[in-house]
Order: C-alpha cells, then sequence, then structure tokens
C-alpha cells in the first residue's frame, strides 16, 4: 500500500488529501451492519452438516452485501482516498444477489440440492462483468479518483487526464442501475412464482410474526425484498450519481442486522439454555395449535397413516410439511397426550370398528391389534384399555350383547 501511494503523483496525493472524512450516525449504521453482517456469514459458512446447502447460499447473499456495505461505506466517509485502486472493485457483486436469493429459496424449500454446474450458470452473469471491468481495473489511479468524484464529490475538481481506450466497452457499467433491478427482481419473481404457492399454504405465515420456522422466515424475506427494491428503484430514478446510496445502505445495514438476530436468536445455544422452558425456545408460541392439529387429523384420515406401525413423529412432521417441534407441540397442548398416545387413538377407534365388522372375522384379536398398527399384544391391549376402559374382548362381548 505505501510503495503504491508513492507511486502516485504529487498532483493526485494532493486531491486525495483534499476528500473530506465523514462520520455521522449513517456511517455508524453502516459499520455495525459490516460487522454483523461478517460475523453472519462466518457462523452461516461454519454450520455443521454441509449436505444442507441453504445456510452456504445465505452465507454467500450475506457476505456479498457485507462487501458492498463495506464499499459504500468507505466511499460515504471518504476513507475510499486511502485504497483508491479499490473503487468500482465490488460492482458484480450486485448481479449475485439474485441468484442467491434464488439458490437459497431453492435448498430451503426444494427437494433436490443445486448441483454445481446450474449454480454456475446462475453465477455466470456477475462474472462476465468483472471481466468486462478489466478495462476500468486496469487504468492508472487518476481514472479511479475521476470516477470516485464523480459518484460523491462533484464539487471537488476533476483531475486532467486522457483515456487511450473505453472502460465501458459494452455499455454494462453505464447500465448497471438497471441490470442489477432487472437481476433481482426477476430472481425474486422466478422464486416466488416456484415456491410461493408452497409459503402461503404453510399455516405458521399467516399473519407477519409467524412461527420461525423456514416458512415463516422465507415469507417475510420476500416482503422485505420486495420493500428493499422498491426503495432501490426510488433511489435510482431520484440521483443521477451515487450520492443516494446512503439510502441503500442504511436498508442493507438494517437487513444485515435483523437477520443476524433472527439467527443469534434462533441458535441451539438458546435453544439448550438453562433458563429456557420446554417450548418457550421453539418459536411455537403463537402457533395455531388447533390449526396444525386440524390439518393433521385431516391428513392421518385421508392416508390411514396410524395404521403403520413405524409410525413416528418425524416421519408424519415431514409428511405434514410441519417442523416435528410445532407438531409435537400442539399434540401435547391441544389432547393432553404425547405422540404415541395420539395416535393411539385412532388406531383403537380403527380397532373398535373392525373387531365388529364381518370383513375382519378372519382375524384374531391380536391380529385386529396388528392390522392398525401395534406390534404387540401387550402394547394393544394396554391402550385399548386405556381408550374405552375395556379390554379388547370385554368391548366386543359388550358390543354384541347391545345388538343381540
Amino acid at each position: 500500500m505505501a510503495s503504491l501511494l508513492l507511486q502516485i503523483s504529487p498532483l493526485l496525493r494532493e486531491a486525495l488529501a483534499a476528500i473530506p472524512l465523514r462520520f455521522d450516525a449513517w456511517s455508524h449504521l453502516f459499520f455495525l451492519g459490516i460487522f454483523l453482517g461478517l460475523v453472519l456469514c462466518g457462523v452461516l459458512f461454519n454450520r455443521p452438516g454441509r449436505a444442507n446447502q441453504a445456510p452456504l447460499f445465505l452465507g454467500g447473499f450475506c457476505l456479498a452485501l457485507s462487501i458492498l456495505l463495506l464499499d459504500n461505506w468507505l466511499c460515504y466517509t471518504g476513507l475510499m482516498a486511502q485504497v483508491i485502486w479499490a473503487n468500482d472493485s465490488t460492482e458484480f457483486l450486485t448481479l449475485t444477489l439474485g441468484p442467491f436469493i434464488y439458490l437459497f429459496f431453492s435448498a430451503l424449500l426444494g427437494k433436490k440440492p443445486n448441483r454445481w454446474w446450474e449454480i454456475s450458470l446462475h453465477l455466470m452473469p456477475a462474472l462476465f462483468y468483472l471481466l468486462h471491468k478489466t478495462f476500468f481495473f486496469i487504468q492508472p489511479l487518476v481514472v479511479k479518483y475521476n470516477a470516485y468524484i464523480d459518484a460523491y464529490h462533484p464539487d471537488l475538481p476533476f483531475l486532467p487526464y486522457e483515456i487511450t481506450f473505453s472502460t465501458d466497452p459494452l455499455g454494462l457499467c453505464q447500465h448497471l442501475d438497471w441490470l442489477i433491478l432487472i437481476s433481482t427482481i426477476g430472481y425474486i419473481g422466478w422464486s416466488l412464482w416456484k415456491f410461493g404457492p408452497k409459503l402461503w399454504q404453510y399455516p405458521g405465515v399467516q399473519n407477519w410474526r409467524g412461527d420461525g420456522s423456514k416458512y415463516h422466515f422465507s415469507r417475510n424475506f420476500f416482503l422485505w425484498f420486495v420493500v428493499v427494491i422498491g426503495i432501490v428503484t426510488a433511489v435510482f430514478i431520484r440521483y443521477d450519481n451515487d450520492l443516494g446510496d446512503h439510502y441503500i445502505s442504511a436498508m442493507i445495514s438494517l437487513s444485515l442486522i435483523s437477520t443476524s438476530i433472527f439467527v443469534m436468536n434462533r441458535s441451539q445455544v438458546f435453544q439448550k439454555a438453562w433458563m429456557a422452558d420446554k417450548y418457550d425456545t421453539s418459536g411455537s408460541k403463537n402457533q395455531d395449535h388447533r390449526k396444525i392439529l386440524r390439518q393433521v387429523d385431516s391428513y392421518l384420515q385421508a392416508e390411514q397413516y396410524f395404521l403403520q406401525a413405524e409410525a413416528s413423529l418425524k416421519d408424519l412432521a415431514a409428511r405434514a410439511e410441519l417442523p416435528a417441534q410445532y407438531l409435537s407441540q400442539a399434540i401435547n397442548q391441544e389432547t393432553g397426550h404425547n405422540f404415541n398416545g395420539y395416535i393411539n387413538q385412532f388406531r383403537i377407534r380403527a380397532a373398535q370398528t373392525r373387531l365388529l365388522d364381518p370383513a375382519f372375522q378372519h382375524l384374531s384379536i391380536e391380529g385386529i391389534g396388528q392390522s392398525v398398527g401395534f406390534k404387540s399384544k401387550s402394547a394393544f391391549y394396554a391402550a385399548f384399555k386405556k381408550e374405552s376402559g375395556l379390554t379388547p374382548r370385554a368391548y366386543l362381548d359388550s358390543q354384541r350383547a347391545k345388538s343381540g
């Protein structure tokens, strides 16, 4: 760095020294967003279970935002004068935001992992823009100084320099703002078209508070990004240069800060805290338990899932597209049973029907129990007596006496 500064002309050194420094509430907000954004990236990139691509893509998205915010912070504060060689070096990252959003939701809500060549195709436009930007990177520092002054300090004098070849032969840099909007809005629309119906069918996203699940996070992320895109579009229309970028930087900072708080709030550090009750950190206190149970009851009746001897809470939650912890809490608080007690209610009702059904007369009482999902005679008898107050034989005899 020192050797680079020594190589610049006295005129450029004097011009860089004249760039004013600015530290205010805006700059402090940006710095907080950068710090928390980078911390969040570290958490997401080091999360165990690399088979799940969603944290990696969200980490890539947050890293791109953090670096872009760092660039804006340097420009806003005037510290870019100290690293003028880096001016406009992060622009290509703006074209990774849309792809990272889509890849994140694809990994989070889709059923198949993204393959490396698919990921490469989505990031190819950003790479192409970076290569195109080489025409600007190889220019002398005075060109980078003039570009910075033009964007952030139009009141300061330009330094004379004759550019021998175009820094933007394809006109991509000139229309970058609209390329960003087209890319981001396109990917947001694509994500909504592909995954939106699944989000709004899930009961936990019917209000803004939601339940803290991936569906709730995804829905609110979509809505928040629509707001951000609206503000970015307004800034692009209102300002011809980069003087309005602090509004965009503020939105990026708030996004990174709120995402960091959300991720930390859902961290296992708090889920395993000594002060937490059983469901305090489950994210489902405000969940509509009755609605969940109605949804699951309907599924059980329609698919006769309770007849499976291997039925489990985790498997049923996956089939009903519900987090297992929410299903467990809904069952516990609405029925007073655990999962086995809840599922056994359906099995016993089915067993009572089959005990009296001529189509099942060829089965013994133990066979009836096995046909409704019980693995042993003792488990069947214990559950039957707990539910009806009678043994299967006593129930059968009482029903025959009533009908006889």
